[in-house]
Protein backbone atom coordinates (compact mmCIF):
# COMPACT_ATOMS: atom_id res chain seq x y z
CA UNK A 1 0.00 0.00 0.00
CA UNK A 2 2.83 2.39 0.86
CA UNK A 3 4.40 1.84 -2.56
CA UNK A 4 1.09 2.56 -4.27
CA UNK A 5 0.68 5.78 -2.31
CA UNK A 6 4.25 6.79 -3.20
CA UNK A 7 3.71 6.06 -6.87
CA UNK A 8 0.42 7.93 -6.94
CA UNK A 9 1.83 11.01 -5.22
CA UNK A 10 4.88 11.14 -7.48
CA UNK A 11 2.74 10.54 -10.58
CA UNK A 12 0.59 13.55 -9.77
CA UNK A 13 3.76 15.64 -9.76
CA UNK A 14 4.22 19.35 -9.17
CA UNK A 15 1.85 21.68 -11.09
CA UNK A 16 3.68 23.29 -13.98
CA UNK A 17 1.92 26.66 -13.89
CA UNK A 18 2.81 28.92 -10.94
CA UNK A 19 -0.10 30.20 -8.89
CA UNK A 20 1.53 33.63 -8.64
CA UNK A 21 4.38 35.29 -10.54
CA UNK A 22 7.75 34.55 -8.96
CA UNK A 23 10.45 37.15 -9.62
CA UNK A 24 13.70 35.74 -10.85
CA UNK A 25 16.53 36.40 -8.46
CA UNK A 26 19.94 36.85 -10.03
CA UNK A 27 22.59 34.36 -8.91
CA UNK A 28 25.33 35.82 -6.76
CA UNK A 29 28.97 35.01 -6.40
CA UNK A 30 30.48 33.61 -3.19
CA UNK A 31 32.06 36.24 -0.96
CA UNK A 32 35.49 35.45 0.44
CA UNK A 33 35.70 35.88 4.21
CA UNK A 34 38.79 36.15 6.34
CA UNK A 35 38.95 33.80 9.28
CA UNK A 36 35.97 31.76 10.46
CA UNK A 37 32.60 32.64 8.93
CA UNK A 38 30.31 34.67 11.15
CA UNK A 39 26.67 33.48 11.18
CA UNK A 40 24.26 36.19 10.13
CA UNK A 41 27.03 38.34 8.69
CA UNK A 42 25.65 41.13 6.49
CA UNK A 43 27.15 40.76 3.05
CA UNK A 44 26.91 43.05 0.06
CA UNK A 45 25.71 40.95 -2.93
CA UNK A 46 28.10 40.70 -5.86
CA UNK A 47 26.80 39.63 -9.30
CA UNK A 48 28.41 36.58 -10.85
CA UNK A 49 31.31 37.46 -13.11
CA UNK A 50 31.99 35.57 -16.34
CA UNK A 51 34.48 32.73 -16.17
CA UNK A 52 38.05 33.90 -16.53
CA UNK A 53 40.59 32.01 -18.65
CA UNK A 54 42.89 29.72 -16.70
CA UNK A 55 46.61 30.28 -16.68
CA UNK A 56 48.49 27.75 -18.76
CA UNK A 57 52.07 26.57 -18.73
CA UNK A 58 54.49 27.86 -21.39
CA UNK A 59 54.54 24.37 -22.94
CA UNK A 60 50.80 24.42 -23.46
CA UNK A 61 50.75 28.08 -24.51
CA UNK A 62 53.31 27.30 -27.19
CA UNK A 63 50.89 24.96 -28.90
CA UNK A 64 48.59 26.81 -31.26
CA UNK A 65 44.98 26.02 -30.30
CA UNK A 66 42.93 24.47 -33.05
CA UNK A 67 40.43 26.67 -34.82
CA UNK A 68 37.89 23.89 -34.40
CA UNK A 69 38.34 24.03 -30.64
CA UNK A 70 36.39 27.29 -30.46
CA UNK A 71 33.12 27.10 -28.60
CA UNK A 72 30.44 25.75 -30.92
CA UNK A 73 27.09 24.04 -30.82
CA UNK A 74 27.93 21.86 -33.83
CA UNK A 75 28.01 18.07 -33.32
CA UNK A 76 31.30 16.29 -32.76
CA UNK A 77 33.37 15.68 -35.91
CA UNK A 78 33.03 12.48 -37.90
CA UNK A 79 36.76 11.87 -37.61
CA UNK A 80 37.22 11.49 -33.84
CA UNK A 81 40.70 10.04 -34.21
CA UNK A 82 41.95 12.92 -36.35
CA UNK A 83 43.29 16.39 -35.60
CA UNK A 84 40.89 17.14 -32.75
CA UNK A 85 42.32 14.26 -30.75
CA UNK A 86 46.06 14.67 -31.10
CA UNK A 87 46.84 15.88 -27.59
CA UNK A 88 46.25 19.56 -28.31
CA UNK A 89 43.40 21.30 -26.52
CA UNK A 90 42.03 24.77 -26.05
CA UNK A 91 43.58 26.49 -22.99
CA UNK A 92 40.34 28.37 -22.29
CA UNK A 93 38.18 27.74 -19.24
CA UNK A 94 35.28 26.55 -21.42
CA UNK A 95 36.07 23.11 -22.77
CA UNK A 96 32.99 22.22 -24.81
CA UNK A 97 34.80 21.38 -28.06
CA UNK A 98 37.54 19.48 -26.21
CA UNK A 99 34.96 17.33 -24.44
CA UNK A 100 33.01 16.65 -27.63
CA UNK A 101 36.17 15.54 -29.42
CA UNK A 102 37.04 13.15 -26.60
CA UNK A 103 33.46 11.89 -26.38
CA UNK A 104 33.42 11.14 -30.11
CA UNK A 105 36.69 9.25 -29.84
CA UNK A 106 35.34 7.21 -26.91
CA UNK A 107 32.18 6.28 -28.82
CA UNK A 108 34.25 5.29 -31.85
CA UNK A 109 36.65 3.18 -29.76
CA UNK A 110 39.61 5.36 -30.78
CA UNK A 111 40.40 7.05 -27.48
CA UNK A 112 43.58 5.10 -26.88
CA UNK A 113 45.04 4.09 -23.50
CA UNK A 114 43.68 5.80 -20.40
CA UNK A 115 46.21 8.12 -18.70
CA UNK A 116 47.67 6.23 -15.75
CA UNK A 117 47.12 9.23 -13.46
CA UNK A 118 43.36 8.75 -13.83
CA UNK A 119 43.60 5.47 -11.89
CA UNK A 120 45.46 6.93 -8.92
CA UNK A 121 42.35 8.11 -7.04
CA UNK A 122 39.11 6.64 -5.74
CA UNK A 123 36.01 8.24 -7.27
CA UNK A 124 33.27 9.08 -4.76
CA UNK A 125 29.80 9.77 -6.21
CA UNK A 126 27.17 11.89 -4.42
CA UNK A 127 23.67 11.73 -5.87
CA UNK A 128 20.93 14.33 -6.06
CA UNK A 129 17.42 14.20 -4.62
CA UNK A 130 15.80 10.75 -4.88
CA UNK A 131 19.06 9.16 -6.05
CA UNK A 132 18.72 6.52 -3.33
CA UNK A 133 15.19 5.76 -4.62
CA UNK A 134 16.07 5.70 -8.33
CA UNK A 135 17.05 2.48 -10.09
CA UNK A 136 20.52 2.53 -11.72
CA UNK A 137 21.34 6.10 -10.63
CA UNK A 138 25.10 6.45 -11.35
CA UNK A 139 25.03 2.80 -12.47
CA UNK A 140 26.39 3.42 -15.98
CA UNK A 141 28.97 5.89 -14.65
CA UNK A 142 30.38 3.48 -12.08
CA UNK A 143 30.26 0.46 -14.40
CA UNK A 144 32.36 2.33 -16.96
CA UNK A 145 34.96 3.34 -14.38
CA UNK A 146 35.11 -0.25 -13.12
CA UNK A 147 35.75 -1.41 -16.69
CA UNK A 148 38.60 1.10 -16.93
CA UNK A 149 40.19 -0.22 -13.76
CA UNK A 150 39.16 2.80 -11.66
CA UNK A 151 37.80 2.30 -8.15
CA UNK A 152 34.43 4.06 -7.85
CA UNK A 153 31.70 3.95 -5.24
CA UNK A 154 28.67 6.01 -4.20
CA UNK A 155 28.82 7.87 -0.89
CA UNK A 156 26.29 6.35 1.50
CA UNK A 157 23.84 9.07 2.53
CA UNK A 158 20.13 9.84 2.51
CA UNK A 159 19.85 11.90 -0.66
CA UNK A 160 16.65 13.53 0.62
CA UNK A 161 17.93 14.02 4.16
CA UNK A 162 19.36 16.89 6.09
CA UNK A 163 22.12 18.96 4.56
CA UNK A 164 24.29 18.60 7.68
CA UNK A 165 24.12 14.80 7.49
CA UNK A 166 25.09 14.87 3.82
CA UNK A 167 28.13 17.04 4.52
CA UNK A 168 29.20 14.70 7.32
CA UNK A 169 28.83 11.65 5.05
CA UNK A 170 31.08 13.23 2.41
CA UNK A 171 33.72 14.13 4.98
CA UNK A 172 33.65 10.62 6.45
CA UNK A 173 34.05 9.07 3.00
CA UNK A 174 37.05 11.29 2.22
CA UNK A 175 38.66 10.55 5.60
CA UNK A 176 38.24 6.80 5.16
CA UNK A 177 39.66 6.74 1.64
CA UNK A 178 43.16 5.21 1.77
CA UNK A 179 44.51 7.58 -0.88
CA UNK A 180 43.51 10.54 -3.08
CA UNK A 181 39.89 10.93 -4.15
CA UNK A 182 37.86 12.50 -6.93
CA UNK A 183 34.54 13.91 -5.72
CA UNK A 184 31.64 13.69 -8.18
CA UNK A 185 28.31 15.31 -7.32
CA UNK A 186 25.13 15.51 -9.37
CA UNK A 187 22.37 18.10 -8.81
CA UNK A 188 21.86 18.56 -5.06
CA UNK A 189 24.78 16.16 -4.57
CA UNK A 190 26.97 18.59 -6.48
CA UNK A 191 25.84 21.40 -4.20
CA UNK A 192 26.80 19.33 -1.15
CA UNK A 193 30.20 18.47 -2.67
CA UNK A 194 30.83 22.14 -3.51
CA UNK A 195 29.87 23.36 -0.05
CA UNK A 196 31.80 20.63 1.76
CA UNK A 197 34.97 21.30 -0.20
CA UNK A 198 34.79 25.05 0.39
CA UNK A 199 34.70 24.52 4.18
CA UNK A 200 36.92 21.40 4.40
CA UNK A 201 40.11 21.44 6.48
CA UNK A 202 43.35 21.77 4.56
CA UNK A 203 44.40 18.16 5.21
CA UNK A 204 41.26 16.78 3.60
CA UNK A 205 41.37 19.25 0.72
CA UNK A 206 44.84 17.93 -0.05
CA UNK A 207 43.34 14.43 -0.52
CA UNK A 208 40.92 15.69 -3.20
CA UNK A 209 42.47 15.59 -6.68
CA UNK A 210 39.42 16.76 -8.61
CA UNK A 211 35.94 18.12 -7.89
CA UNK A 212 33.30 17.36 -10.55
CA UNK A 213 30.00 19.24 -10.27
CA UNK A 214 27.34 17.91 -12.65
CA UNK A 215 24.24 20.07 -13.24
CA UNK A 216 24.43 21.43 -9.70
CA UNK A 217 22.26 24.48 -8.80
CA UNK A 218 25.10 26.26 -7.02
CA UNK A 219 23.29 29.63 -6.99
CA UNK A 220 19.86 28.01 -6.78
CA UNK A 221 17.02 27.48 -9.20
CA UNK A 222 13.68 29.30 -9.52
CA UNK A 223 12.09 25.87 -9.97
CA UNK A 224 12.65 25.31 -6.25
CA UNK A 225 10.78 28.55 -5.50
CA UNK A 226 7.94 27.32 -7.69
CA UNK A 227 7.90 23.91 -6.01
CA UNK A 228 7.22 25.62 -2.67
CA UNK A 229 4.25 27.56 -4.09
CA UNK A 230 0.64 26.43 -3.58
CA UNK A 231 -1.12 24.44 -0.86
CA UNK A 232 -0.90 21.07 -2.64
CA UNK A 233 2.84 21.38 -3.15
CA UNK A 234 3.32 22.27 0.50
CA UNK A 235 1.16 19.34 1.62
CA UNK A 236 3.20 16.91 -0.50
CA UNK A 237 6.54 18.22 0.70
CA UNK A 238 5.70 18.70 4.38
CA UNK A 239 3.51 15.67 5.05
CA UNK A 240 3.88 13.08 2.28
CA UNK A 241 7.65 13.58 2.24
CA UNK A 242 8.20 12.36 5.82
CA UNK A 243 5.62 9.59 5.31
CA UNK A 244 7.12 8.21 2.10
CA UNK A 245 10.78 9.23 2.27
CA UNK A 246 11.36 9.84 5.99
CA UNK A 247 12.60 13.35 5.17
CA UNK A 248 11.23 16.88 5.30
CA UNK A 249 11.22 17.53 1.56
CA UNK A 250 10.02 21.10 2.09
CA UNK A 251 13.29 21.88 3.83
CA UNK A 252 15.34 20.00 1.23
CA UNK A 253 13.75 21.85 -1.70
CA UNK A 254 14.09 25.18 0.14
CA UNK A 255 17.88 24.63 0.18
CA UNK A 256 17.88 24.96 -3.61
CA UNK A 257 16.07 28.31 -3.79
CA UNK A 258 18.16 31.27 -5.00
CA UNK A 259 17.57 33.13 -1.72
CA UNK A 260 18.86 30.28 0.46
CA UNK A 261 21.82 29.64 -1.82
CA UNK A 262 22.78 33.32 -1.67
CA UNK A 263 22.82 33.10 2.11
CA UNK A 264 24.88 29.89 2.19
CA UNK A 265 27.39 31.15 -0.39
CA UNK A 266 27.84 34.38 1.55
CA UNK A 267 29.03 32.57 4.69
CA UNK A 268 31.20 29.91 3.04
CA UNK A 269 34.97 30.44 3.14
CA UNK A 270 36.36 31.82 -0.10
CA UNK A 271 38.20 29.79 -2.70
CA UNK A 272 41.83 29.28 -1.72
CA UNK A 273 44.73 29.42 -4.18
CA UNK A 274 44.80 26.23 -6.20
CA UNK A 275 41.18 25.28 -5.47
CA UNK A 276 39.68 26.27 -8.81
CA UNK A 277 42.34 24.30 -10.70
CA UNK A 278 40.66 21.15 -9.32
CA UNK A 279 37.09 22.11 -10.20
CA UNK A 280 35.29 20.90 -13.33
CA UNK A 281 31.62 21.55 -14.02
CA UNK A 282 29.28 19.87 -16.48
CA UNK A 283 26.23 21.92 -17.47
CA UNK A 284 23.51 20.92 -19.91
CA UNK A 285 20.61 22.65 -21.61
CA UNK A 286 17.57 21.66 -23.65
CA UNK A 287 15.61 23.67 -26.18
CA UNK A 288 12.93 21.73 -28.04
CA UNK A 289 13.96 18.18 -27.19
CA UNK A 290 10.36 17.36 -26.19
CA UNK A 291 11.64 15.04 -23.53
CA UNK A 292 10.96 14.30 -19.89
CA UNK A 293 11.91 17.81 -18.68
CA UNK A 294 10.42 19.86 -21.54
CA UNK A 295 7.46 21.20 -19.53
CA UNK A 296 9.78 22.18 -16.68
CA UNK A 297 12.03 23.97 -19.16
CA UNK A 298 9.05 25.97 -20.43
CA UNK A 299 8.15 26.85 -16.85
CA UNK A 300 11.67 28.12 -16.20
CA UNK A 301 11.49 30.19 -19.38
CA UNK A 302 8.32 31.82 -18.05
CA UNK A 303 10.20 32.51 -14.82
CA UNK A 304 12.94 34.29 -16.77
CA UNK A 305 15.51 31.49 -17.25
CA UNK A 306 16.23 31.14 -20.99
CA UNK A 307 18.84 28.36 -20.75
CA UNK A 308 18.40 25.32 -18.49
CA UNK A 309 18.37 21.52 -18.42
CA UNK A 310 14.75 21.51 -17.26
CA UNK A 311 15.57 21.99 -13.57
CA UNK A 312 18.83 23.92 -13.23
CA UNK A 313 19.81 27.16 -15.04
CA UNK A 314 23.08 26.84 -16.94
CA UNK A 315 24.41 29.97 -15.21
CA UNK A 316 23.76 28.40 -11.81
CA UNK A 317 25.72 25.23 -12.55
CA UNK A 318 29.00 26.85 -13.59
CA UNK A 319 31.85 28.11 -11.40
CA UNK A 320 33.61 31.28 -12.60
CA UNK A 321 37.32 30.56 -13.02
CA UNK A 322 36.88 26.77 -13.10
CA UNK A 323 36.88 24.47 -16.13
CA UNK A 324 33.35 24.36 -17.51
CA UNK A 325 31.74 22.07 -20.11
CA UNK A 326 28.30 22.80 -21.61
CA UNK A 327 26.34 20.20 -23.60
CA UNK A 328 23.25 21.05 -25.63
CA UNK A 329 20.03 19.01 -25.77
CA UNK A 330 20.96 16.90 -22.75
CA UNK A 331 18.41 16.65 -19.92
CA UNK A 332 18.97 16.83 -16.19
CA UNK A 333 19.36 13.07 -15.63
CA UNK A 334 20.81 11.95 -18.95
CA UNK A 335 24.26 12.23 -17.38
CA UNK A 336 23.52 9.78 -14.54
CA UNK A 337 20.58 7.53 -15.51
CA UNK A 338 21.05 5.12 -18.40
CA UNK A 339 18.78 2.21 -17.41
CA UNK A 340 15.61 3.70 -15.94
CA UNK A 341 13.24 1.44 -14.01
CA UNK A 342 9.66 0.72 -15.05
CA UNK A 343 8.20 3.61 -13.05
CA UNK A 344 10.58 6.14 -14.59
CA UNK A 345 9.78 4.80 -18.06
CA UNK A 346 6.08 4.96 -17.28
CA UNK A 347 6.55 8.64 -16.50
CA UNK A 348 8.10 9.15 -19.92
CA UNK A 349 11.85 9.18 -19.20
CA UNK A 350 14.09 7.86 -21.98
CA UNK A 351 17.90 7.67 -22.19
CA UNK A 352 19.57 10.11 -24.56
CA UNK A 353 19.90 8.70 -28.10
CA UNK A 354 23.41 10.10 -28.62
CA UNK A 355 24.97 10.50 -25.18
CA UNK A 356 25.53 7.39 -23.09
CA UNK A 357 26.22 8.15 -19.42
CA UNK A 358 29.19 5.76 -19.40
CA UNK A 359 30.71 7.36 -22.51
CA UNK A 360 30.29 10.82 -20.99
CA UNK A 361 31.99 9.66 -17.79
CA UNK A 362 34.97 8.22 -19.61
CA UNK A 363 35.32 11.33 -21.79
CA UNK A 364 35.24 13.54 -18.71
CA UNK A 365 37.92 11.48 -16.96
CA UNK A 366 40.12 11.73 -20.04
CA UNK A 367 39.49 15.47 -20.18
CA UNK A 368 40.63 15.91 -16.56
CA UNK A 369 43.77 13.79 -16.92
CA UNK A 370 44.70 14.55 -20.52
Amino acid sequence: MRSLVAAASLWVGIPLTPLAPIPLKQGLAPVALSGAPTPGLAVTPTPLAPATPLAVSPAVAAVQPLAAAAKTDAPAPADPGGDLFDGRFSPKGDLDADFNALHASVRAGQAGPLPEAARSARYLFVGGMFASRTNDYFGANIRRLDALGIEATPVKLDTQGRRRQGLRAIELAVRRAPGPVVLVGHSRGGVLVHDWYRRAPAALKAKVERVILIQAPLTGTPYADHALTGWWNRVKLRFLGPLLFRANLFRTVAEMTPGMRRHILSILPGWEPGDLAKVYTLSTSISSLRGFYEKRRLLLERLGVPDSDGLVPVSSSQVPGARNVLLRDVEHKHTVLQRPGWFKRLQGYRPHPGYDAGDMTEAFVRLMYR
